[in-house]
């Protein structure tokens, strides 16, 4: 059941390392709470996949995958506080405003 976090937050620490394997492991994040169901840890490994594809300048992949996790909803009304961070850090354009720093 905690294999999807563990996963979230080595992507996590790969992200300040500036290793390249931290998309892996939030999409590895990502389809393990799917497979699982465990919503609130699908809903933080998208988040955290979103805001470092939108720091790569992946939006449309970005958003794709917020969209993916919780279709037509907007910040307002987002299924938390992960989700509401990552569509605005998405909404706004660079600077970005995300706890990881912005590869190149």
């Amino acid at each position: 059941m905690y294999e999807p976090e563990l996963l979230r937050l080595k992507g996590a620490l790969l992200c300040v390392g500036g290793r390249g394997m931290a998309v892996e492991h939030f999409r590895a994040a990502l389809a393990q709470s799917r497979l699982s169901g465990v919503r609130l840890l699908e809903v933080r490994a998208a988040a955290s996949l979103a805001l470092l594809l939108g720091a790569q300048g992946k939006t449309a992949e970005a958003r794709d995958t917020l969209e993916t996790t919780c279709p037509g909803r907007g910040p307002e009304s987002s299924t938390g506080h992960d989700i509401t961070v990552a569509r605005k850090a998405l909404a706004d354009p660079p600077p970005w405003p995300c706890r990881w720093r912005r590869p190149g």
